[in-house]
């Protein structure tokens, strides 16, 4: 292959860059990503009224060049208002499932030309049963499963596949101690325990968070322990709670510790992105009648939170 001698980019008046050069810059800003640019972008749903089509949202792609011979190059794409596109009706032999891509025609490549050489369309919408060997760009933007005898499209009947092309994360370790003072865990309601708070900033563009939390040192004391303990991160996200029960033995006097860890895994609030939100460990104590013992934390007592912000399509 010969060198291409005007690189991108020369300012020099009449210097011709070939589009192989402009399609390697996106290629290299993108890693060879295909995905959307950002997380809402040419989301897919059904019309505000269902009916037999479906609206792609705005929003922007990277598309990998998939044709032969085409290596280190992407295709750039925007669709800069909702843009509907029908839906074939099923009939009564089956139903069927389909898949929503764009996908762009390249004559260089030996695409199909369009009518218009100067405004296409060189990228278009389409419908295919399958994106299993696809010999041209496209990026996918919808899974549709259609029952028999279908016309009218829902949201149920769509599964939202789309990806980003080059996704941002933030990962943060956070370590603290039990606190200054002993805390004995001897509610039955969810409480802060240990009684710590950890400020999190989270990134403007996030939109989805993973918490491991893990705690070390807590001291079992009087006997057997059920306990539960449960993340919550600011006032709108909680995670499930996870049951701690210790049956070895403790007294008073003689305490045993333990180790135990808790996770959330969520999409953030749209208001959570761009402030700071307190990370907290609640914990409640049950089944005293049976098991008569409690936690306690102090400054023996550790957490650590492995917090993870990723940005995702939504």
């Amino acid at each position: 292959m010969a060198l291409d001698t005007v690189p991108w980019f020369i300012g020099a008046e009449g210097a011709e860059h070939s589009p192989a050069v402009a399609r390697m810059l996106a290629y290299a800003a993108t890693n060879g990503a295909t995905g959307v640019i950002s997380p809402g972008d040419l989301k897919v749903t059904a019309l505000p009224t269902p009916g037999a089509a479906v609206r792609i949202a705005p929003g922007a792609a990277v598309l990998l060049n998939r044709y032969p011979g085409a290596s280190n190059q992407s295709y750039t794409v925007r669709n800069a208002t909702a843009t509907d596109v029908d839906v074939t009706a099923t009939g009564s032999s089956g139903g069927a499932t389909k898949y929503l891509i764009l996908r762009v025609d390249d004559p260089e490549f030996g695409g199909p030309a369009p009518a218009d050489p100067k405004t296409g369309p060189y990228v278009r919408p389409v419908w295919v049963n399958s994106i299993t060997n696809l010999a041209y760009p496209f990026v996918l933007l919808s899974k549709l499963v259609q029952p028999a005898n279908t016309a009218t499209v829902t949201n149920a009947m769509l599964t939202d596949p789309r990806q980003l092309a080059t996704p941002q994360t933030h990962r943060e370790l956070v370590v603290l101690s039990g606190g200054s003072t002993v805390a004995d865990l001897t509610n039955a309601a969810f409480v802060r325990w240990p009684n710590v708070t950890a400020p999190i900033d989270i990134p403007e563009w996030a939109t989805h968070v993973k918490v491991l939390c893990r705690v070390d040192g807590v001291e079992q004391r009087l006997g057997t322990v059920y306990a539960e303990v449960q993340l919550t991160l600011g006032a709108s996200l909680t995670s499930a709670a996870v049951p701690i029960d210790i049956n070895a033995g403790a007294s008073s006097s003689n305490p045993a510790r333990a180790n135990f860890g808790a996770t959330l895994t969520q999409k953030l609030p749209t208001a959570y992105p761009g402030t700071t939100q307190n990370l907290e460990m609640k914990a409640r104590r049950a089944n005293v009648a049976a098991d008569p013992g409690f936690l306690r934390a102090d400054t023996k007592t550790h957490l650590q939170f492995d917090v993870w912000f990723t940005q995702e399509a939504v």
